[in-house]
């Protein structure tokens, strides 16, 4: 039985790195790493971002690009581009992966 949330993450990450056959041990600092280092979104930064933030960042968790993302929103890349930014400073975050592992973390997708 896994001991938190991470077990079946961790294992999974350790696949797809190309460690097909992860020992229990490897599993547990992995778990352990995404527990000490996991960023949980505040409610209140959930609820900074706009609607159209808030799409824009699910497209990107679908794997959308800018250009992508601007025809299906009906607006500029450089409009998308600027959501982006203020995604990454409301949400602390340094790039779009780890803006969207965080959303899914924290509830927020």
């Amino acid at each position: 039985m896994r001991s938190n949330a991470y077990g079946y993450f961790s294992r999974d990450l350790l696949e797809f790195l190309g460690n097909l056959r992860p020992t229990q041990e490897q599993v547990f600092f992995v778990e352990k790493f995404l527990h000490t280092h996991s960023v949980m979104i505040n409610k209140n930064i959930s609820a900074a971002l706009t609607p159209r933030e808030k799409a824009c960042l699910l497209l990107a968790a679908y794997g959308n690009s800018t250009d992508e993302i601007s025809v299906i929103l009906k607006i500029k890349p450089t409009t998308v581009c600027t959501y982006r930014k203020e995604i990454l400073r409301k949400l602390d975050c340094k790039n779009m992966t780890h803006a969207v592992f965080s959303s899914i973390h924290g509830g927020c997708l």
